[in-house]
């Protein structure tokens, strides 16, 4: 059995030539378009990415809600 876990096609980063969400998850060029999946996440990481992608979504959560004048 075989399994496939797909990331790094949303890659998250503070340059928006190079990344395609900032490090508040939010899509570069847009309003209120945000990303918190496993598609963010830069390279595959050893092993499962369920826990990571939980923590992740965890303080993406906070950020977002942290944003000036709301999400």
């Amino acid at each position: 059995m075989g399994s496939n876990h797909w990331v790094g096609s949303n890659t998250i980063g503070t340059d928006r030539t190079k990344a395609v969400v900032d490090v508040n998850t939010k899509v570069f060029g847009t309003d209120n378009l945000f990303v918190v999946d496993a598609s963010i996440i830069p390279s595959i990481p050893m092993g499962n990415p369920h826990g990571m992608i939980m923590a992740m979504a965890e303080q993406a959560v906070a950020k977002i809600l942290a944003l000036p004048g709301g999400p």
